[in-house]
Order: structure tokens, then C-alpha cells, then sequence
């Protein structure tokens, strides 16, 4: 069970890094020249 809740933390967080990192490089490229 502690196994099964840490993958899904880990899955969640690992997806929330992922949005974060992809906005942030959208929100460069687009301020870039």
C-alpha cells in the first residue's frame, strides 16, 4: 500500500514538474526574439 501511494506521489509530482517546466519554456520562447 506505501509502495502503490509513493509511485502515485511520485507519478503526480513528476507530472507537476513536467506543466511547470513546459509553461516556463512556452513563456521564454515567447518573450525570446
Amino acid at each position: 500500500m506505501t509502495a502503490n501511494l509513493l509511485m502515485t506521489w511520485s507519478s503526480a509530482g513528476t507530472f507537476t514538474i513536467y506543466k511547470l517546466v513546459s509553461a516556463f519554456t512556452v513563456i521564454f520562447v515567447s518573450l525570446g526574439p
